[in-house]
């Protein structure tokens, strides 16, 4: 019986085709894997993009202008005070803004007690109301608590110098309405106070060191709202 016949190099040329075949299977492997990667990619690319309007729209950012009445505001030279409201509201019931507003000649004529002007900072809470879809009309109310300060004249020639920085808060109410997705309208009525150091204030029998303060007003307020 003939021993089977090895051809020169047949030994050589079977393990290279081996090797060639182990490195296309690897390749399609690596291939594979990378089509699976692009598609992870793109799907979660889709996702945020689908996700991304409604996750935008719970930020707004209002500014605003309105009118002072009541309180220590001198109505004979009553000028608007203006300003800006932002925050967050989501699709619930609750969020939160700050507000900054800034009123000039709020306690009188310039001419007669020199430059004077209210400004107030305030970090509030809102609680809201959502009616709607992405069109929604959303009542709310809200309170916080921030910073009132006071500027009466303070020049050589003028008849007051009075520079107050009181801790204060602000209650009231309003409501959001958009006719468009990401812009709408808002207008609100609050009422600030300042507090002040008294001995007598106390809280559910414990001694809290402060009070209700004597400057107060109230204050109307309409602007755009933009969510995004």
């Amino acid at each position: 019986m003939q021993p089977p016949v090895s051809w020169p190099g047949s030994t050589r040329v079977s393990s290279d085709w081996s090797a060639t075949y182990a490195r296309e299977g690897e390749n399609e492997k690596e291939r594979t894997q990378v089509m699976r990667l692009r598609k992870l990619i793109l799907m979660s690319t889709l996702a945020l993009l689908l996700a991304a309007p409604s996750a935008r729209a719970d930020w707004f950012v209002s500014p605003l202008i309105g009118v002072n009445f009541e309180g220590d505001t001198n109505g004979d030279s009553r000028q608007p005070p203006f300003g800006v409201s932002f925050g967050y509201m989501g699709g619930g019931f609750l969020g939160f803004e700050g507000s900054v507003m800034y009123t000039s000649s709020f306690f009188g004529d310039r001419d007669v007690i020199g430059d004077n002007n209210v400004f107030s900072f305030m970090g509030n809470v809102i609680v809201g109301v959502p009616i709607g879809g992405a069109l929604q009309v959303r009542p709310y109310v809200s309170g916080g608590v921030g910073l009132l300060r006071q500027r009466i004249g303070g020049d050589s020639d003028d008849l007051f110098d009075v520079n107050n920085d009181d801790l204060g808060f602000n209650v009231g109410a309003g409501v959001m309405g958009f006719f468009h997705p990401n812009v709408g309208l808002r207008g609100d009525v609050r009422y600030y106070r300042s507090f002040e150091d008294r001995d007598d204030a106390d809280f559910a029998g414990i001694d809290v060191g402060f009070g209700a303060g004597q400057f107060d007003f109230w204050q109307a307020t309409v602007g755009v709202a933009f969510r995004f």
